[in-house]
């Protein structure tokens, strides 16, 4: 996680915010420009860099990486929430024009997983992400990987600018 992400949580913890709003008024243009130049651009311009030689092989797979703060938003997060929603939109977009080129693009939208991004959290932060959860426990890396072969597969033939949400019942669409 970025120092500002955790002064954030940390003013959040001894209280200087109080409500979700605050994140915004607080966000520093910075902040906005990189999240947005590293998630939703960096996803434009990947996608774009793979159409080339993906027509050269007549077709292929992309997958895009969003969030479910990209679904619901984020308390404490809009920048991230926004770059995560833009991506979705992307794919959405892309999906229905490279389709026609046999090239598929579909997102996948994890929940709160164990990976080194939530190490800077504390132990009580990480147990009230779990328990959010309807399934009562964080995501396993392995599990938002077996979406992503699923989706790279020929059993997913026929997903075209689909979300696949795997967040333990965290977020239903």
């Amino acid at each position: 996680m970025r120092p500002a992400v955790d002064a954030r949580f940390d003013e959040a913890a001894a209280g200087k915010i109080t409500t979700p709003l605050e994140a915004t008024i607080t966000l520093r243009d910075e902040e906005w420009r990189i999240m947005l130049a590293t998630h939703l651009d960096g996803t434009f311009y990947g996608t774009r860099a793979a159409i080339a030689p993906m027509l050269q092989r007549g077709g292929g797979v992309i997958i895009n990486i969003a969030s479910i703060c990209g679904i619901e938003g984020c308390s404490g997060a809009p920048h991230y929430s926004a770059a995560k929603a833009g991506i979705l939109g992307l794919t959405r977009a892309t999906a229905k024009e490279l389709i026609t080129q046999n090239i598929r693009v579909n997102a996948i939208a994890p929940g709160y997983v164990e990976t080194p991004l939530l190490d800077p959290l504390s132990d009580r932060m990480r147990a009230a992400q779990a328990l959010a959860a309807p399934i009562g426990r964080l995501g396993r890396p392995e599990e938002i990987a077996s979406v992503a072969v699923f989706l790279a597969g020929e059993d997913a033939s026929f997903f075209v600018g689909e979300t696949v949400s795997p967040n333990g019942g965290y977020v239903t669409t």
